[in-house]
């Protein structure tokens, strides 16, 4: 399974998260997670940051987040929506041949919102996963 989430906000911010699945030495299901931030390099407040990074999720955690992906049950034809300067997210995921991408401007629509369990889920791995 490999999943990669675009957030890109006009005109400035670009914003992916990478995510691929593999296995350890004892077959257990790993995630390699690659954050980049193709952006400014600083804040609008005027700090720094973060350019890139990367962990990994192991153990039940890998377990959880595979079950969050795998378990998102989304309507397939959203709101109508139309703005202009703003956010658009892109969340593409893949598992051998198939493939499915979800994009969306400034909200998450309310028929996709089991999809905010995965992109919370990310936001706060990477977070806990710079004190390492």
């Amino acid at each position: 399974m490999n999943l990669e989430l675009s957030i890109q906000s006009w005109p400035h911010d670009d914003v992916v998260y990478y995510a691929s699945q593999f296995s350890d030495a004892d077959g257990g299901r790993c995630f390699r997670v690659k954050f980049q931030n193709n952006g400014l390099p600083i804040s609008f407040t005027g700090e720094p940051v973060e350019r890139e990074h990367e962990w990994e999720i192991r153990g039940e955690a890998a377990d959880e987040f595979a079950r969050l992906v795998s378990e998102a049950s989304v309507a397939v034809c959203p709101e109508y929506v139309m703005g202009m300067d703003g956010t658009t997210v892109t969340f593409k995921l893949s598992n051998g041949m198939n493939q499915v991408e979800f994009s969306w401007w400034m909200a998450l629509p309310e028929q996709w919102g089991e999809l905010a369990g995965v992109l919370e889920f990310l936001q706060t791995r990477r977070v806990d996963s710079q004190g390492e």
